[in-house]
């Protein structure tokens, strides 16, 4: 059996730069960043009013830096791979919507995401012709997407134009969560 070599060799223990955070593993980075104890440590005792520059501040500047290198190169990881898992999820039959209320993000977003990677998958396949052509499941992925675009944009069609849509619109009040859960911490029990 062939070993496989470790893409992530000799990782820096305290990476202080995105350059050097990126040599660790990203189960390694989702570790580091999930230890909120050494993260926070002794903030939890600092006082709120301690000015910049303070040295009690200034002490922690290497541990917020790795912080820092960490979270962005975990997050710079993370969304190389959203493109690929969308591929994935709609090969197996999850539709735009499914996708976007997995992925948090509108279906323009999605698809401008998943167009750019399959892009320079399609050219790396034209470009290596002995690696493995997925064009049908490109084309798949696409004719998915674009289907539920056009979908989307048939039902948020108005059928007055849009009057009625606009008039609710400008007399519509938004409460936020705040408000939501304040308002319906003082409601009172109703009495039957």
């Amino acid at each position: 059996m062939t070993a496989v070599p470790n893409p992530y060799p000799d990782p820096p223990q305290h990476p202080t730069t995105f350059a050097d955070a990126q040599k660790v593993s990203p189960l390694d980075l989702a570790r580091r960043v999930g230890d909120v104890l050494r993260w926070l440590g002794d903030t939890i005792s600092l006082p709120t009013d301690v000015p910049p520059g303070d040295p009690r501040r200034v002490q922690r500047l290497g541990l917020e830096l790795e912080h820092l290198a960490t979270v962005r190169a975990l997050h710079h990881y993370l969304g190389r791979s959203t493109a690929h898992r969308v591929h994935a999820a709609v090969i197996s039959g999850a539709t735009a919507e499914q996708v976007t209320l997995a992925t948090g993000l509108s279906l323009t977003e999605v698809t401008a995401i998943w167009t750019t990677w399959s892009d320079g998958q399609r050219k790396l396949e034209r470009d290596l012709p002995h690696l493995p052509q997925h064009t049908a499941a490109y084309d798949y992925v696409a004719d998915v997407l674009a289907a539920g675009c056009t979908t989307k944009a048939a039902s948020d069609a108005p059928e007055d134009g849009g009057a009625q849509r606009e008039h609710d619109d400008l007399n519509r009040t938004v409460d936020t969560p705040s408000q939501q859960k304040s308002t319906a911490s003082h409601r009172r029990p109703s009495r039957s």
